[in-house]
């Protein structure tokens, strides 16, 4: 529900005319027995109050009625108990617009003594099945104060004049006669009022009251009156709005607002100054001998600093346990930072712990720690040193250790020209310029892994400046088992062989053969992996698509991907030579033109080119057969695993 704002000037103006009102009730046996006419006047004003307001439903439409509304004073702007309330039954008109008289349920109406104490007094406004509307704080008006006067003569109080009983008591002691009282007695009214005391002569004489208060009829509505001289008041700065107060503005948008160019709230003097908010939470901001502070007085509540680029958003916290949050509303760590940062000067920061690491953690996909160098020529970006001259000591310059699932502990990238991601050098004895070392305690790890991202990137180069062993292999009790000598030749105790378990790789791509690269006759295009090949008849150490049955020239079969790749140079592409696998498992095209194939048949050049067939011609296969299938095909062409075993 909405208040008009002629409800409450109305109830204002009738307030403020109310001790007037109260005052002339016929309170008093003697104000009866001496003015009858007065009393019966008196006691036909009503101890009403009327009031006006709007009935709007949630949605603000136009309330229908009747409608119950409960009126009640209270003694405070919000809690209490109420000193008065009553309930009616109000009828709004088509625009919600209702108007009551309060106190009209009881016979005596509002009661005076409501208004006696001179205390502020709030009217609660709250319609049925609604909440309590905030409530109003009931003032005066300049012309109404006049009404004060029915408790003065003259603006004198009472206690400024004497009865008659005290004048004739007053002359009889002075031996006065009988003729003066009398006269004194006729003159003067009779009146059975009780006999004044005099004051004591220590007692200092009143103060002068104002017979009038004025003003010059400039005051503003809603402003607190401030007196300009002893009875004369006028507008002040400060304006009250419903329960808004403004200092500055006649329009305050909350509690306190305070408008006015360089405003300012000073606290001054000794001891703690602060101001205290409470509400969902308590807080303070205010200063003491220590300085300046900000504290959150509600348990397990932050202190939180927000700023606003277009939309208000928190930057900072601090919670109750002493963590400071940046870029994160859930620090867990004394410094949490969600973002970037940037530290300057000869020393930024310094670690005191005793592993001497800075710790710096990621959440998902990103880098714990990010270290740049742009301006030393020789600079490092990460520079890192661990001396210890004790004897059997272990000491490391940079360690790092993941301890997730994919995890790398360390990683080097190189984005200039002849970089280097990571380097590592060794100048005394058994030194080790780089080592890694996967979990002793883990079925799998890799110490030391290099991965490249494009063509012309290499994962991992080893070289030795002074001719000896590029690579070395050792194995358990540190037994060499596999070595690269300076020369490039390689020597290894296991042989070459498929990983056990064998990858899907050596069995579905023919990973698992020797082939040599060879010429071809015609352009390499013309050829395609699993192609049955013969020599070439022109005797130039060429190759050519098997293209007739039972061929004695048959050589081999086109490797899909050999596990050894003979006669080629280091780095080869084979943009012109064909491998050609000799010994292995490789796939073969076949054709079932001669039968369909088990597997264990022998196979030979067929009459379709680059096919191999059955052979069932005892004689014919001498010196023909290229291999045995692995796999059967029973009708058409296909590809299928063949051992190649030349014969």
């Amino acid at each position: 529900m909405k208040l008009s704002p002629i409800s409450v000037a109305m109830l204002v103006v009738f307030l403020l005319l109310a001790p007037t009102l109260f005052a002339q009730s016929p309170d008093s046996a003697n104000q009866s027995t001496a003015s009858p006419a007065a009393s019966a006047s008196a006691a036909e004003v009503p101890r009403l109050i009327k009031f006006s307001g709007t009935l709007l439903d949630a949605q603000d439409r136009p309330m229908a009625g009747p409608v119950g509304v409960t009126f009640a004073l209270y003694s405070q702007q919000t809690g209490g108990a109420a000193l008065w309330l009553e309930t009616q039954n109000v009828t709004p008109d088509a625009s919600g617009v209702y108007s009551a008289l309060l106190g009209a349920n009881s016979a005596n109406g509002v009661p005076a003594e409501l208004f006696a104490s001179g205390e502020a007094r709030w009217l609660a406004v709250q319609v049925e099945r609604q909440a309590e509307q905030p409530r109003v704080l009931l003032v005066s008006v300049p012309y109404a104060l006049k009404a004060k006067d029915a408790e003065t003569l003259g603006g004198k109080p009472a206690s400024a004049f004497v009865t008659t009983e005290t004048l004739i008591d007053t002359g009889n002691s002075a031996g006065g006669s009988a003729a003066a009282s009398s006269s004194i007695s006729t003159a003067l009214p009779n009146s059975k009022a009780q006999t004044t005391p005099k004051k004591a002569a220590s007692t200092p004489p009143p103060a002068t009251a104002c017979t009038s208060v004025t003003s010059d009829g400039t005051a503003a509505v809603n402003s607190i009156a401030t007196f300009t001289t002893a009875c004369n008041i006028e507008s002040s700065v400060i304006t009250q709005s419903g329960s808004n107060v403004g200092i500055g503005t006649a329009a305050p948008a909350v509690a306190l607002d305070v408008l006015g160019n360089n405003a300012g709230l000073r606290l001054s003097g000794t001891g703690t100054h602060q101001v205290t908010v409470t509400g969902a939470t308590s807080g303070r901001l205010g200063q003491d001998s220590g300085g300046f502070f900000f504290a959150s007085d509600t348990n397990g509540k932050t202190v939180r600093f927000l700023t606003n680029n277009g939309t208000l958003n928190e930057w900072m916290r601090i919670t109750s346990a002493g963590n400071v949050g940046i870029g994160t509303t859930t620090p867990a760590f004394k410094l949490d930072v969600a973002g970037t940062g940037n530290f300057t000067g000869s020393t930024p920061f310094t670690v005191v712990p005793r592993t001497g690491v800075l710790s710096v953690t990621q959440g998902g996909d990103g880098d714990g720690l990010v270290a740049s160098t742009t301006t030393s020529v020789n600079g490092a970006a990460v520079f890192a040193e661990a001396t210890n001259a004790a004897t059997n000591s272990v000491t490391f310059g940079v360690f790092a250790r993941s301890a997730s699932i994919g995890g790398i502990g360390v990683s080097g990238s190189a984005d200039g020209v002849g970089g280097t991601g990571v380097s590592g050098s060794a100048f005394g004895p058994n030194g080790r310029g780089v080592a890694g070392q996967a979990g002793l305690d883990m079925n799998s790890g890799i110490a030391v892994f290099g991965s490249a991202g494009n063509v012309g990137s290499v994962a991992g180069q080893f070289g030795n400046e002074s001719g000896g062993n590029i690579l070395i292999g050792t194995g358990p009790s540190v037994a060499k088992v596999f070595r690269v000598d300076g020369t490039g030749k390689v020597f290894a105790n296991g042989g070459f062989a498929c990983p056990n378990p064998m990858p899907s790789a050596c069995l579905s791509t023919g990973s698992a053969d020797f082939a040599e690269a060879i010429e071809s006759v015609g352009e390499k295009d013309a050829y395609e992996p699993g192609d049955v090949l013969v020599i070439d008849s022109t005797g130039r150490r060429r190759v050519a698509l098997a293209s007739e049955r039972y061929s004695t020239r048959v050589a081999g079969i086109y490797s899909t991907s050999p596990a050894v790749l003979g006669g080629a140079a280091d780095g080869e592409t084979l943009t012109s030579r064909i491998p050609l696998a000799m010994v292995g498992i490789v796939p073969c095209k076949v054709t079932a033109e001669n039968g369909p194939i088990a597997a264990g048949d022998l196979l030979v050049t067929s009459s379709t080119p680059g096919y191999a067939m059955k052979g069932t011609d005892r004689i014919r296969m001498l010196g023909a057969i290229v291999g045995k299938a692995l796999e059967p095909l029973r009708v058409g062409n296909g590809v299928i695993q063949v051992l190649v075993t030349l014969q």
